[in-house]
Protein backbone atom coordinates (compact mmCIF):
# COMPACT_ATOMS: atom_id res chain seq x y z
CA UNK A 1 0.00 0.00 0.00
CA UNK A 2 2.50 3.04 0.91
CA UNK A 3 4.60 1.59 -2.54
CA UNK A 4 1.20 2.32 -4.44
CA UNK A 5 0.49 5.43 -2.78
CA UNK A 6 3.19 7.20 -3.65
CA UNK A 7 3.15 10.53 -2.29
CA UNK A 8 0.17 10.63 -1.13
CA UNK A 9 0.50 9.94 2.14
CA UNK A 10 2.63 11.95 4.65
CA UNK A 11 4.98 10.35 6.76
CA UNK A 12 2.77 10.86 10.01
CA UNK A 13 0.59 8.44 7.68
CA UNK A 14 3.48 6.11 6.77
CA UNK A 15 4.98 5.84 10.38
CA UNK A 16 2.01 3.42 11.84
CA UNK A 17 1.63 1.12 8.97
CA UNK A 18 6.02 0.65 8.61
CA UNK A 19 6.42 0.25 12.00
CA UNK A 20 3.20 -2.32 12.12
CA UNK A 21 5.61 -4.27 9.60
CA UNK A 22 8.47 -4.11 11.21
CA UNK A 23 6.82 -5.97 14.40
CA UNK A 24 5.16 -8.46 12.17
CA UNK A 25 8.13 -8.85 10.82
CA UNK A 26 9.81 -9.79 14.53
CA UNK A 27 6.56 -11.71 15.41
CA UNK A 28 7.66 -13.97 12.23
CA UNK A 29 11.14 -14.26 12.94
CA UNK A 30 9.83 -15.46 16.37
CA UNK A 31 6.94 -17.70 15.11
CA UNK A 32 4.94 -16.91 17.64
CA UNK A 33 1.20 -16.77 16.28
CA UNK A 34 -0.10 -14.85 18.61
CA UNK A 35 2.18 -12.16 18.44
CA UNK A 36 1.61 -12.29 14.54
CA UNK A 37 -2.28 -12.26 14.90
CA UNK A 38 -2.28 -9.42 16.72
CA UNK A 39 0.33 -7.44 14.86
CA UNK A 40 -1.33 -8.71 11.65
CA UNK A 41 -4.53 -6.69 13.38
CA UNK A 42 -2.85 -3.15 13.95
CA UNK A 43 -1.22 -3.61 10.27
CA UNK A 44 -4.97 -3.48 8.72
CA UNK A 45 -6.06 -1.01 11.23
CA UNK A 46 -3.24 1.06 10.36
CA UNK A 47 -3.91 1.01 6.64
CA UNK A 48 -7.21 1.45 7.38
CA UNK A 49 -6.87 5.18 8.68
CA UNK A 50 -4.01 5.83 5.62
CA UNK A 51 -7.01 4.38 3.67
CA UNK A 52 -8.99 6.86 4.91
CA UNK A 53 -6.73 9.66 5.18
CA UNK A 54 -6.23 9.10 1.39
CA UNK A 55 -9.86 8.87 0.35
CA UNK A 56 -10.19 12.48 2.23
CA UNK A 57 -7.63 14.13 0.99
CA UNK A 58 -8.75 12.68 -2.72
CA UNK A 59 -12.72 13.68 -1.95
CA UNK A 60 -11.43 17.58 -0.79
CA UNK A 61 -8.98 17.74 -3.65
CA UNK A 62 -11.30 17.00 -6.39
CA UNK A 63 -14.77 17.67 -5.02
CA UNK A 64 -16.19 18.72 -8.43
CA UNK A 65 -14.56 16.03 -10.50
CA UNK A 66 -14.69 12.99 -8.37
CA UNK A 67 -16.50 9.35 -9.38
CA UNK A 68 -20.01 11.05 -8.40
CA UNK A 69 -19.78 13.72 -11.14
CA UNK A 70 -21.64 13.65 -14.34
CA UNK A 71 -23.61 10.46 -15.95
CA UNK A 72 -21.89 8.19 -13.32
CA UNK A 73 -24.01 9.22 -10.62
CA UNK A 74 -26.53 6.04 -9.61
CA UNK A 75 -29.88 6.43 -11.86
CA UNK A 76 -28.48 9.14 -14.35
CA UNK A 77 -27.61 9.36 -17.75
CA UNK A 78 -26.00 12.29 -19.40
CA UNK A 79 -27.82 14.32 -17.32
CA UNK A 80 -27.16 13.25 -14.20
CA UNK A 81 -30.65 12.80 -13.32
CA UNK A 82 -33.14 10.12 -15.09
CA UNK A 83 -35.89 12.92 -13.72
CA UNK A 84 -34.65 16.04 -15.56
CA UNK A 85 -34.66 13.81 -18.61
CA UNK A 86 -38.64 13.18 -18.71
CA UNK A 87 -39.39 16.88 -19.12
CA UNK A 88 -40.68 17.25 -14.86
CA UNK A 89 -42.12 13.94 -14.84
CA UNK A 90 -41.05 13.51 -10.84
CA UNK A 91 -44.35 13.18 -9.50
CA UNK A 92 -44.34 9.87 -9.11
CA UNK A 93 -46.06 9.51 -13.27
CA UNK A 94 -44.19 6.51 -14.71
CA UNK A 95 -43.62 6.20 -18.85
CA UNK A 96 -43.41 2.83 -19.90
CA UNK A 97 -41.79 2.08 -23.64
CA UNK A 98 -40.74 -0.14 -26.11
CA UNK A 99 -38.37 0.30 -28.47
CA UNK A 100 -38.65 -1.87 -31.57
CA UNK A 101 -36.32 -1.70 -34.44
CA UNK A 102 -37.89 -1.67 -37.88
CA UNK A 103 -36.29 -3.55 -40.47
CA UNK A 104 -34.18 -1.66 -42.84
CA UNK A 105 -35.70 -2.39 -46.87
Amino acid sequence: MIKDAGDKLSATDKAPIESAIEDLKKAIEKNDTAEMKRTMEALNTAQHKAAEAMYRASSSAGAGAGPGAGGSQPGGGPSGDARSSTGGASNGDVIDAEVVEEEKK
